[in-house]
């Protein structure tokens, strides 16, 4: 059994611990990514490459995972198509124990899509022009 003073010294450690991994959304600034429409396998790729010195750290709810999702409530990323407005689904990516934030070294690029059907793009705007509204952002880090 802990003492009170063996109990105060979990506790601090356990704060501390949760504040040094805690990002502040002032620590995040835009990544400059690119876009590239792939009707024929319906989706659109983003890219962003990491120009700084030193490493970037991307959060789940401003990069899509390996299967295409962003972790946000749909109101945050949208396709433009003919004039329309299409939400991104929303995806819940959960707890992460480890972190869920993707580290991207110095001049190394990271890649992702997002899939027609999670915007719930008609098929007839499949091939139209398309613009993407998506503002990822990243932190300052070191490799995990």
């Amino acid at each position: 059994m802990l003492g009170s003073k063996g109990l105060a010294i979990s506790i601090v450690a356990a704060l501390a611990a949760v504040v040094g991994c805690a990002t502040t959304t002032t620590d995040l600034r835009p990544l400059a990514y690119s876009f590239e429409d792939q009707p024929s396998d319906r989706r659109v790729v983003v890219s962003y490459r990491n120009a700084d010195l030193s490493g970037i750290c991307v959060l789940p709810e401003h990069w899509p995972n390996q299967g295409g999702a962003i972790d946000q409530d749909g109101n945050r990323v949208f396709l433009h198509v003919a004039g329309r407005r299409f939400a991104l689904r929303g995806f819940n990516t959960g707890y992460c124990p480890e972190g869920c934030a993707t580290y991207v070294p110095p001049g190394r690029e990271i890649s992702g899509f997002l899939a027609y059907d999670d915007f719930h793009l008609p098929a007839d705007l499949e091939h139209h022009p398309k613009r993407l509204e998506f503002k990822p952002r990243g932190f300052n880090c070191r490799r995990p």
